[in-house]
């Protein structure tokens, strides 16, 4: 699209990766790697800081910042920070679910008859951080990016349930890059996990936590 490109990250050190197709990889080293989404707050002004001498060292007539969920608070930050400037700042948001819906779903998910009370309670307790700490930043962010963008109806109607104030204009639906390729790969091994044909076979390929309902794979055959 003719935009020069830097995907910015955080790290233990401070690097930068030269792509052969012209996209600079920047690490930003900051102290709260370990807490990972967790140091949301506290990793945003390093991101925001390292995007801010981008700027300045390359002086462009306009900048887009493409970010992945609440990581688009440190584009809403940077536009903030250089309101004064004389180009144009974009932010888009790529979203596939809020904090509220994601929490919500790995509380029932996991329910004490299947996971025991420990468990059960301790998603408790990450859906009600979820909702006091998180949820108030996401919706600010939400409200103040230039565009959301999803890729699915469904992810829509939970930010426009969720989120009262959020403008429907600004929420672009493009589809999923899955759609576009057919992945192939030279690796079959479909028969090495059916010890007995006459048995149904069923494989969960995701990420394994409560709310993807794994627990109910748990059934015995015959």
């Amino acid at each position: 699209m003719g935009y020069r490109t830097f995907i910015v990250g955080f790290s233990s050190k401070n690097e930068v990766f030269h792509e052969d197709d012209g996209i600079d990889i920047i690490h930003v080293a900051t102290p709260f790697n370990k807490l990972l989404s967790l140091g949301l707050f506290f990793i945003t002004p390093y991101i925001v800081a390292k995007l801010s001498e981008l700027v300045t060292e390359h002086k462009p007539s306009e900048v887009v910042v493409y970010s992945a969920g609440t990581w688009g608070l440190a584009g809403v930050r940077l536009k903030q920070k250089l309101h004064d400037v004389t180009f144009p700042v974009k932010t888009f948001v790529g979203y596939f679910s809020t904090y509220e819906h994601d929490s919500k779903g790995q509380v029932v998910g996991a329910p004490r008859s299947d996971y025991g009370l420990w468990p059960h309670l301790f998603m408790q307790f990450v859906h009600l951080v979820s909702k006091v700490v998180f949820k108030p930043m996401e919706h600010y962010m939400l409200k103040n990016t230039d565009r959301v963008v999803v890729h699915y109806e469904s992810t829509k109607n939970i930010l426009l349930n969720e989120i009262k104030g959020l403008d429907p204009k600004k929420i672009i639906k493009i589809p999923y890059y899955i759609d576009f390729y057919s992945r192939t790969s030279d690796i079959k091994f479909a028969n090495e996990l059916v010890a007995d044909p006459s048995l149904p076979t069923v494989s969960v390929i995701c990420r394994q936590d409560p709310r993807k309902g794994i627990n109910s794979f748990f059934v015995r055959v015959g």
